[in-house]
């Protein structure tokens, strides 16, 4: 479905059910005596993205600790390749948030259910991403030198 540095969403891990993405342009006012303020282009934001999704652990055996994992990795502050199964490159990405609810727990207390919601934001110092690329290419794009 998709890969995000050494991170991959499919069944057997973390699936995605919805994927969102939000983009937006910035414009200043000027204000002006006695007029409407003026406004002024400044440049677009940063795009966001949300994945959200269910893991289920009948049909998931490393969906989890995906999640544990990519929290872990989140605090390295790194961005991240992000492509789509087709090989559409989205562009270089970092976390911002994950957002986990367990629920349906069995007798030994593991969640059967993992619902999760990853929020991303694209990271638009590309030169800076590609050297860290360069230099440790297994934590941006999930495989080694």
């Amino acid at each position: 479905m998709m890969a995000l540095g050494p991170f991959r969403f499919g069944i057997g891990t973390a699936a995605y059910e919805d994927l969102a993405r939000s983009r937006g342009w910035v414009w200043a006012e000027q204000e002006v005596v006695g007029a409407a303020p003026k406004l002024q282009f400044t440049g677009p934001r940063a795009e966001t993205v949300q994945l959200r999704g269910t893991i289920l652990s009948a049909l998931s055996t490393g969906g989890r600790a995906q999640l544990e994992a990519m929290a872990i990795f989140a605090d390295r502050g790194k961005p991240m390749l992000m492509v789509s199964g087709p090989g559409l490159i989205f562009g270089f990405y970092v976390i911002e948030g994950i957002d986990q609810a367990d629920s349906k727990f069995n007798d030994m207390g593991a969640p059967k259910k993992v619902e999760f919601t990853i929020t991303l934001k694209k990271y638009t110092d590309t030169m800076t991403a590609i050297s860290m690329m360069i230099n440790d290419p297994a934590s941006i794009v999930g495989f080694g030198k």
